[in-house]
């Protein structure tokens, strides 16, 4: 068995193998064999007729099974809201958003090197502002906004890098270079080596 918890208060009439945080060998217990184990052992251990042996091999650890699940989870997630969040600023902003993508398609050194003053700039002005005490009120809003501003730059950044190569291919829809940029984009946070698919995301934001 392998569980967080096992209970043995009946007759096993062979070896038992337990891998379980607590394992208890009650009253009317008895393991006509041997018991290997890994965790706490509690309670009426002379109802082993054989031998008990600590075996760690046996311990049960669902971190590696949940993990790659939970992650994706997550990478889906994030995906839909941004999502959400993209179409209502398109839906909303139609005519700001074919602006940022025309200006990223146009001058992508120059937009980048504002975003880098910006990415830069204005964290180190929240901090100024909080360091004179009174602005600190100022520096709290400031920086509320501007994690705000940060999410929609990189739904922004997406959608735009997507536009424009589609664009290449002949395909100029608003729609889909939201969905396949934000796609993408979650997708380079699932490469295996993920310094290159943030690299590539910390690009696209700028």
């Amino acid at each position: 068995a392998g569980v967080g918890s096992a209970t043995i208060d009946g007759t096993l009439e062979s070896d038992a193998e337990i891998g379980a945080d607590t394992i208890r060998l009650g009253e009317s217990a008895s393991v006509a064999g041997d018991l290997r184990y890994d965790g706490d052992l509690e309670g009426n251990t002379d109802a082993v007729a054989g031998e008990i042996r600590e075996d760690a091999s046996l311990g049960v650890d669902v971190a590696p099974t949940i993990q790659p699940f939970a992650s994706w989870l997550f990478t889906a997630y994030a995906f839909a809201v941004n999502l959400l969040l993209g179409a209502l600023l398109l839906a909303l902003f139609p005519r700001f958003s074919d602006a940022v993508a025309d200006r990223v398609a146009t001058g992508p050194l120059r937009s980048g090197l504002i975003g880098l003053g910006v990415l830069v700039g204005i964290p180190i002005l929240l901090i100024a502002l909080a360091i004179t005490v009174v602005g600190i009120p100022l520096s709290v809003v400031g920086s509320l906004v501007f994690a705000l501003l940060l999410w929609i730059g990189v739904i922004y950044g997406r959608f735009a890098v997507a536009a424009w190569l589609l664009s290449l291919v002949g395909l100029g829809n608003r729609w889909l270079a939201l969905v396949v940029g934000l796609l993408a984009g979650a997708l380079l946070t699932r490469l295996p080596v993920p310094v290159v698919g943030e690299a590539i995301n910390l690009v696209v934001l700028l």
